[in-house]
């Protein structure tokens, strides 16, 4: 089988650079570290790349600070020419399915990272740590709401409702007195 020209040419170009060098040209800008994301938040894994160099990548999640890696763009890579090119957006769930079955993604020991489709270099990975953590609770309700009791206040708590990551009060009107 013959591989066209420009596939050629960017394997013979990663063949040819020193191993130091393999690491230019791609860096992972998010998440670097330090972060906090929760099970339904939408995680931008954010990088840059020398397109002269880089035309696909793709992104893989480890668990354990990067003993194991998970391909979290199974199906395709992110190629330069893609709409997420620089910016996939990942709605984190509370499991990833991997070739070895299901993976929790809840860690504290989370890292991302990056690389060239072809010949796995250049590529990049988070500068250290971040968390994925399962959905935090609802805020506390406050048991006197309105000043008018706590049965009164109880019956003027609109509900709780979780969307885009974040608790939220369903605004209700007051029906008039029959």
């Amino acid at each position: 089988m013959r591989l066209p020209a420009s596939v050629s040419a960017l394997l013979l170009a990663a063949a040819l650079l020193p191993v130091g060098a393999q690491t230019v040209g791609l860096t992972v800008l998010a998440p670097n570290g330090g972060e906090t994301f929760h099970v339904g938040d939408t995680m931008h894994v954010r990088w840059s790349a020398d397109t002269s160099r880089v035309g696909a990548v793709n992104i893989e999640l480890s668990f354990d600070a990067g003993s194991t890696w998970n391909l979290l763009t199974s199906s395709h890579s992110v190629f330069v020419t893609d709409s997420t090119w620089g910016d996939y957006r990942w709605v984190v769930p509370e499991s990833l399915a991997t070739v070895s079955g299901m993976v929790s993604t809840l860690s504290a020991e989370c890292l991302v990272r990056v690389w060239n489709y072809v010949g796995h270099s250049p590529q990049d990975e988070s500068n250290t740590v971040f968390t994925i953590a399962a959905v935090s609770a609802p805020p506390a309700q406050p048991q006197d709401h309105c000043g008018c009791g706590a049965d009164a206040s109880a019956a003027l708590i609109p509900p709780l409702f979780f969307s885009a990551g974040s608790w939220w009060r369903r605004r209700r009107r007051r029906l008039p007195a029959s």
